[in-house]
């Protein structure tokens, strides 16, 4: 499966001569990416695709995590203290929210 990461052209080539770097999100500092290509055209009009190791991405049920987590101060804490290499947020829309916290399960990244 491919995952798509929006961006500008300066910050597209970047990435592609010397890979992602970490940005601080909602999750955590991580690469944010969408299971949604025309998701990820908010964020820029330069589409990667990204492919990843998926044996090492936690799926989780957005709906669910907010039961246990219902404020949203508390998402990076609860997610940084299990050491996931990536997670994959579900949420209620259809789309997927991947933040990958450790590059290293990135496999391919095209453009």
């Amino acid at each position: 499966m491919f995952w798509y990461h929006g961006t500008n052209q300066q910050r597209k080539n970047s990435i592609l001569e010397s890979d992602f770097e970490l940005s601080n999100g909602l999750w955590g500092n991580g690469v944010y990416l969408t299971s949604s290509k025309d998701g990820a055209y908010i964020f820029g009009t330069e589409i990667l695709k990204v492919r990843i190791d998926e044996s090492q991405v936690t799926h989780i049920n957005f709906e669910e995590f907010i039961v246990d987590y219902p404020s949203e101060h508390n998402w990076k804490k609860a997610i940084s203290d299990k050491n996931y290499k990536a997670i994959a947020v579900a949420y209620i829309t259809g789309e997927t929210e991947l933040c990958i916290f450790d590059t290293d399960i990135i496999e391919e990244i095209r453009w």
